[in-house]
């Protein structure tokens, strides 16, 4: 038997490789998205930052963190875990996708400030994926692709 590239199954199965993993890779974002971004976050707010530790907070906010029936030091940017939520779920979020895009927007009202700083107050980024999880954005994509193949393949 002979098998072409040209057959109207190999080629069938090329176009649908091609619709499905090239021309829109917002899918597999998407995965990606949920699978390494959204995990990086929330280990962000576990590790008071990465790779460089958070500043500790001031000695007036752990005494209104004290008053408020908080710990007076850790975690930090998580007295209610409010911020690490609306942060680190996907439906907290502005998850906007088109065809080779994926934006990740957290829409909390003044918490930017915590994330840039704003005065006295000093920056404390959570809001970012770490070129620690780079790999695991590769990882994942290969995890992906090789799940839709199967399911092209067998389709």
């Amino acid at each position: 038997m002979i098998i072409e590239q040209n057959s109207t199954e190999i080629r069938g199965i090329l176009n649908e490789i091609k619709a499905k993993l090239i021309d829109n890779s917002s899918p597999m974002l998407s995965f990606i998205g949920e699978r390494v971004v959204l995990p990086s976050i929330k280990k962000n707010f576990e590790e008071e930052g990465r790779p460089t530790k958070w500043v500790e907070l001031a000695p007036w906010t752990q005494r209104e963190r004290v008053s408020q029936g908080y710990g007076p030091a850790h975690p930090i940017l998580q007295r209610s875990g409010e911020l690490m939520r609306m942060a680190t779920v996907k439906d907290n979020l502005l998850w906007q996708e088109n065809k080779n895009e994926l934006k990740i927007i957290c829409v909390v009202e003044d918490k930017w400030k915590l994330h840039f700083g704003e005065g006295r107050l000093p920056a404390r980024p959570f809001f970012m994926l770490q070129k620690e999880d780079e790999g695991a954005a590769s990882k994942e994509a290969g995890v992906y692709v090789a799940k839709e193949l199967q399911r092209i393949v067998k389709g």
